[in-house]
């Protein structure tokens, strides 16, 4: 991989009711485009559902397992849902930007093997 963007491409609120009440959680939808070497591209979506936004690394890391992502630092909880979306879409800058163009060979097999992959 020799680079990567991510963006949100959709967000939705939701609430599920339990034994202990409605909790609400918001569903993201990221759109992911890679370049790998000799210039090909693979795109691919996947639905994200999180009450935290720190719940989005957890998320990351079993849809990439492979990436080394960090941990999402206190700084980056947002208090509005404004805010919410702009921290999501810095970190995922980030993370791709930053961690998955080192990451290891096994990048490109777990790309070439995931049912998400489009050419």
């Amino acid at each position: 991989v020799i680079g990567a963007v991510v963006s949100v491409v959709g967000r939705e609120t939701a609430s599920e009711r339990g034994m202990v009440g409605r909790r609400q959680y918001v569903v993201y939808v990221l759109h992911v485009e890679m370049t790998v070497d000799g210039g090909s591209k693979r795109e691919f979506d996947f639905r994200s559902r999180h009450s935290e936004i720190s719940q989005l690394r957890d998320a990351l890391s079993r849809q990439f397992p492979v990436v080394p992502f960090p941990p999402i630092s206190p700084g980056l909880l947002p208090d509005s849902d404004e805010k919410k979306e702009k921290k999501m879409t810095d970190f995922l800058e980030l993370v791709f930007c930053d961690s998955i163009v080192r990451t290891s060979p096994l990048t490109k097999s777990f790309l070439g093997q995931s049912h998400h992959t489009v050419t």
